[in-house]
């Protein structure tokens, strides 16, 4: 099936109409030019099409994304993105699974979880949420501020989750 946008539909219209002669050069152009419109749509819903993705594959994003606000590769931007993207449906997927009541701690991670989310997203938004954290002996600990402590705590909680919990059978549509 084939998509037209109204430019494109109106444009191979107003090339044939009644009261003069049909350029049929317009025409083909401008009918190719729907076909390549529709195209280019179906191509950007295709990749921004949903999935169904196991757990595990979150959790290495949730990595890396560690990994890139330490080195200072990740800005609040990309943070967001990733909030967006990976960390509020793992944190769903993981609130909302049901073998969580046979487990001892799969409903108190998922809980913690939850909390870290929030506090992840009040620190984005915090004027000093990337700067450096230093720890009891004056040391940084944090390079990349609460921003990078919070996503170490959520990447350590979602590996324990999946210690817990067979993570390649939690799988989450995003």
């Amino acid at each position: 099936m084939r998509t037209f946008t109204l430019a494109a539909i109106i444009a191979a219209a107003a090339a044939l109409r009644p009261t003069q002669r049909p350029n049929l050069a317009v025409a083909r152009k401008a009918m190719a030019n729907a076909v390549l419109a529709g195209a280019a749509i179906a191509g950007a819903a295709a990749a921004h099409a949903d999935t169904l993705d196991p757990a595990t594959s979150l959790v290495g994003e949730l990595t890396g994304l560690k990994a890139d606000v330490r080195a200072g590769k990740a800005n609040a931007r990309k943070v967001k993105q990733a909030t967006a993207r990976t960390l509020a449906p793992l944190t769903r997927a993981m609130t909302k699974n049901p073998l969580n009541e046979r487990t001892d701690y799969g409903d108190l991670i998922a809980q913690k979880m939850t909390s870290d989310l929030t506090k992840l997203a009040d620190a984005v938004e915090a004027k000093d949420g990337f700067e450096p954290v230093r720890g009891p002996t004056g040391d940084i600990s944090y390079p990349a501020g609460n921003v990078e402590k919070l996503l170490t705590s959520m990447t350590e909680n979602t590996k324990a989750y999946c210690q817990v919990l067979d993570c390649d059978n939690l799988l989450i549509y995003r």
